[in-house]
């Protein structure tokens, strides 16, 4: 994290005024999938259902599953730097940022996430009940093959992808983390883990969880 490259890529010092105008990119981004996905949203089973079966999918899944695999870990690896480099410099703000998104990760991969699994109990595009919730507000579902809706992995990536788009001081750079963690979603669906709604859900809950936990949680100047 050269001082050069973090005042033309990174914005430490970022207020609500630039958190909000950053933010209304996210959700305007997800609010084009969410208009994507309700072309689909009548016969979702059916349809991804008939993606997987499909030539280009089968020619396409081993790269999506690579993906899935490998996508959290460059996020992780920034927000474990950012720490340890926080450390070595004394600089508060860095340590600041990395606790913010575990903070963030904790309320929404953790808690929400989890909570929304087992009330909802969404069986996966691999299950014996695809699609189907079998959830009530008096059970807990804890059969981890019930547990599609909402996404986890795609919490958590769109959570990391958040946390940077926010403090992201060029817009291409903000583009491309928005594109990296779209990628990521549909990686989930490729790989029959996830519904394309139990992916958007995810994404809305690491989008609001990261915003959320910078608004409470101001960071430092």
């Amino acid at each position: 994290m050269a001082s050069g490259s973090q005042r033309s890529l990174i914005q430490l010092g970022v207020h609500n005024t630039q958190l909000n105008r950053r933010m209304t990119e996210v959700m305007l981004c997800w609010s084009m999938l969410a208009l994507a996905w309700l072309f689909i949203a009548a016969d979702e089973v059916a349809i991804v259902q008939g993606w997987h079966s499909s030539e280009w999918m089968e020619l396409l899944r081993p790269l999506f599953a690579a993906i899935t695999d490998l996508i959290l870990y460059p996020f992780y690896a920034i927000f474990l730097l950012a720490i340890g480099w926080g450390i070595v410099r004394k600089d508060a703000r860095l340590r600041g940022l990395a606790w913010r998104y575990l903070g963030a990760q904790i309320v929404g991969s953790v808690v929400l996430v989890r909570l929304g699994k087992m009330l909802l109990g969404r069986g996966r595009p691999n299950s014996e009940l695809p699609g189907q919730f079998t959830g009530d507000a008096w059970s807990w579902t804890l059969d981890a093959s019930l547990h599609s809706m909402p996404s986890g992995h795609t919490a958590d990536l769109v959570t990391g992808a958040v946390f940077l788009v926010l403090f992201a001081a060029t817009p291409w750079l903000r583009m491309a983390l928005l594109l990296l963690a779209t990628i990521g979603g549909f990686s989930r669906v490729a790989v029959a883990a996830h519904w394309p709604s139990d992916v958007l859900a995810g994404a809305l809950i690491g989008a609001l969880a990261a915003y959320l936990v910078l608004r409470l949680w101001p960071p430092r100047d």
